[in-house]
C-alpha cells in the first residue's frame, strides 16, 4: 500500500503536530503530497440566547475574522511542519468538521487520513464527541489515528 496523497486534518493545536510529522515521513517515503485541512465549525446556533447586553457585531465580520485567523495559523503550521521537499497545500473549510474532512478526502482522492486523537473515553467522550471516531467509520480511505499522549517525545 502506498500513501501518495495524505490528508492531515488539524484543530490548529500543538497536539496535532504529530500527525503532520507522520504524514511528512510517509510522503517522503512514497513521494507523496500532504494536504492539511482545518474546519471552522460555524454550526453554533445562538438564536435562542438573549444577548441584548452585548454590542451588536455582524456575524459575517466575526466569521470573516475567524476564517482569516485560522488561515494564518494553518499556513504558519504548514510552513513549519511540512518540509520544503514535500509537496502539498493547506485549506480552511467551514461546516461540520467530520463531514468537511471526509468530503475533502474524497475531493483530494486521499490514500490516507493522518490525524491525532486525544483518546477520551467515558463521559468526556460522550460530552465532547469524537470527530476522529466518525472519520474512522466513514473515511473513503485508510486512517492513521495517533494518540496525543504517545507523541510527546516526537513523531512515531
Amino acid at each position: 500500500m502506498e500513501f501518495r496523497t495524505i490528508l492531515v486534518p488539524t484543530d490548529l493545536s500543538e497536539n496535532s503536530l504529530g500527525a503532520f510529522r507522520a504524514a511528512v515521513s510517509l510522503a517522503r517515503r512514497y513521494e507523496g503530497k500532504v494536504h492539511a485541512v482545518f474546519v471552522l465549525d460555524i454550526r453554533a446556533d445562538f438564536s435562542s440566547l438573549s444577548l441584548d447586553f452585548l454590542p451588536t457585531i455582524p456575524i459575517e465580520e466575526v466569521q470573516h475574522a475567524s476564517r482569516e485567523k485560522a488561515k494564518e495559523r494553518l499556513e504558519e503550521i504548514f510552513e513549519r511542519e511540512v518540509a520544503e521537499d514535500v509537496r502539498g497545500d493547506a485549506a480552511v473549510r467551514e461546516g461540520n468538521p467530520f463531514l468537511e474532512i471526509v468530503t475533502h478526502a474524497q475531493e483530494r482522492k486521499a490514500d490516507l487520513i493522518c490525524l491525532t486523537t486525544h483518546g477520551y473515553s467515558g463521559l468526556k467522550h460522550i460530552l465532547l464527541g469524537s470527530v476522529a471516531e466518525k472519520i474512522l467509520r466513514k473515511a473513503p480511505c485508510a486512517v492513521l489515528a495517533l494518540k496525543v499522549e504517545g507523541l510527546r517525545d516526537g513523531p512515531p
